[in-house]
């Protein structure tokens, strides 16, 4: 599969300039200090800014192959000069490919330190919304890149050294704050990341919109024991995790908890699915659980993922193609979804 990983980075709070880094710490590797916004790339939902040039987040491994795409929304919030990257591919931990911006608007990229290419002046302006998308091929002497904003390619080249150490593949993304001010970091929105492999979603894509579902009802299968009352959908529909103030929980074999959700709002076509399970165990003894997804009527788990750690976690299912059909999801079938977990 050739689509990897996105985030709208709604999720992790529900509080203008909330600090989020343990939260985002459920999906990602984070280090120090994380802001969400309540000026998304849309007018609405939520944006991150990480707080100076220390404070990052970085995605699990994703990928062996060569090819890496990074799409995402990105503001430029000042006139300075940035002397670090903004964005970065890794291998193995070490910084390969990465994006910076010039106080002129204009975009360098650079494998590592050392400077491969940049753009034309003024193709990221100040305090307004891009899309970037940012392709690498990883290879020592045959490598390339191509980076476009708003669709349109300002800076490419082929035949180039785009790898850095031993391994011919970037494996993670790290988006970062810089060493200016708070007021002057860089919020992001709408990250998605592909490789190369499979016969879709392995090239650009043109722009994207990523929006956040929330259970909003209850269904017939509603198995688990709440943390107070009857309804369940009310105690797991929370943008700002509250932890163990509302939950549901069971240890019971094959019981369900399965909820109905909220419609799409302004989406026409859907990419794929991501359900996020935010889960922990609360004593000693792992358990397996698994994701449902019932579409057309018909339940469709997910093999058993075992939870074995007394903190949360978010467990990811990403999902291209809606599984009653094996085509690709409509927003109608989004809309009729129901989804839930089970005890492994």
């Amino acid at each position: 599969m050739a689509l990897l990983w996105f985030d709208g980075f709604e999720g992790y709070g529900d509080s203008a300039d909330e600090r989020v880094e343990n939260e985002m710490a459920r999906r990602y590797t984070t280090n120090s200090y994380l802001e969400i916004k309540n000026d998304g790339r849309w007018g609405s939902g939520w944006a991150i800014q990480p707080e100076y040039q220390n404070c990052d987040f970085t995605t699990p491994s994703l990928t062996t192959n060569a090819t890496m795409i990074v799409c995402f929304a990105f503001k430029w919030p000042s006139d300075d000069t940035w002397d670090d990257s903004f964005c970065r591919m890794k291998s193995s931990g070490t910084d390969g490919m990465c994006l910076s911006c010039l106080a002129d608007g204009t975009l360098v990229v650079k494998r590592g330190t050392t400077e491969l290419g940049r753009s034309n002046l003024s193709v990221i302006n100040y305090k307004r919304w891009h899309w970037i998308e940012f392709k690498v091929v990883c290879d020592n002497t045959a490598g390339s890149y191509e980076v476009r904003v708003d669709g349109n390619t300002v800076v490419s080249d082929t035949g180039v050294d785009t790898q850095v150490g031993a391994s011919a593949y970037h494996d993670t993304v790290e988006l970062t704050g810089m060493s200016i001010s708070t007021v002057k970091t860089p919020r992001f929105d709408d990250l998605i990341i592909m490789d190369g492999s499979g016969s879709s979603y392995n090239d650009f894509i043109g722009q994207r919109k990523v929006e956040a579902i929330v259970p909003t009802s209850d269904t017939a299968d509603i198995d688990w024991t709440t943390s107070g009352g009857s309804t369940h959908y009310v105690l797991v529909d929370d943008l700002d995790p509250d932890d163990d103030t509302n939950y549901v929980e069971d240890t019971v074999s094959a019981n369900e908890d399965i909820w109905g959700y909220s419609d799409l709002s302004g989406i026409t076509s859907v990419d794929a699915l991501c359900l996020l399970t935010d889960v922990r165990v609360t004593d000693a003894t792992p358990y397996d659980l698994k994701t449902i997804v019932k579409s057309g009527g018909t339940k469709y788990p997910s093999s058993a993922d075992t939870i074995s750690s007394t903190s949360y976690a978010m467990k990811d299912r990403l999902m291209v193609v809606d599984p009653d059909t094996s085509t690709a999801w409509t927003t109608s079938g989004i809309n009729s979804v129901e989804i839930g977990v089970e005890v492994g």
